[in-house]
């Protein structure tokens, strides 16, 4: 049986008997950064699920294919920002 706690507003702990404890927050991203890094991974044959996580993995196994972009992702005082699913383990 799967068991969510709420920890803080939009973070979430979710764990079971079989798998690791896990949280899933939301971080800000540049939405433009984003989309190119996401034609990017399109172009290289990969799915996007929707977390922050997939983007990381692609990044780490192709850092040239996107460049700088990942450095980007941060949000600057003006930036259009987005907020995208993080999963990690604790």
């Amino acid at each position: 049986m799967t068991q969510i706690t709420q920890v803080t507003p939009g973070t979430q702990v979710t764990s079971s008997a079989s798998t690791p404890a896990t949280c899933k927050t939301y971080i800000p991203v540049v939405e433009k950064v984003l989309d190119r890094i996401l034609e990017a991974m399109e172009a290289a044959g990969w799915d996007w699920d929707g977390t922050i996580n997939t983007v990381d993995d692609f990044y780490r196994s192709n850092p040239n294919e996107i460049g700088g972009d990942w450095g980007k992702l941060t949000p600057k005082k003006r930036s259009r920002v987005i907020y995208v699913m993080y999963i990690y383990a604790i």
